[in-house]
């Protein structure tokens, strides 16, 4: 019992170091501080904006996920659902089917579905490569 007495008295020291801390650092009112200042005065316009960057590699990223998704459903690559994933024109689309042919995967373009012959991952991996290119 007496060492639990102990522990509950260390606990209840650190306690007030950590109250003590934060009240000497300020940051006891700095949620109030950082309100003021992005809501500004009722009426006006807030002091500052806040913007969301979204970095290129991330934004390949998720394309890459969702071609391969698409891939991987579909055993084949329809143009217009590969125009989306990529977020470009069909033309676009179907042009990097015709880099990945020259990469080497084999298939055919028929009704604007490539139907490819090679193993999906290695269809996954030259699209990945072409798309780090974009």
């Amino acid at each position: 019992m007496k060492n639990n007495l102990g522990d509950f008295k260390k606990l209840e020291e650190w306690g007030e170091n950590i109250e003590r801390a934060v009240k000497e650092s300020g940051i006891e009112e700095l949620g109030e501080r950082i309100e003021r200042e992005f809501e500004g005065e009722k009426g006006k316009k807030p002091k500052h904006r806040v913007e969301i960057n979204l970095s290129p590699s991330n934004d390949k990223d998720r394309i890459k996920k969702r071609v391969r998704g698409l891939i991987k459903l579909q055993k084949s690559l329809p143009i217009d659902k590969l125009a989306r994933a990529l977020n470009k024109t069909n033309e676009d689309a179907e042009n990097l089917i015709y880099e990945l042919v020259d990469d080497g995967i084999e298939g055919s373009l028929e009704e604007d579905i490539f139907k490819f012959t090679s193993s999906p991952d290695e269809v996954i991996s030259k699209i990945n490569g072409l798309i780090d290119k974009m």
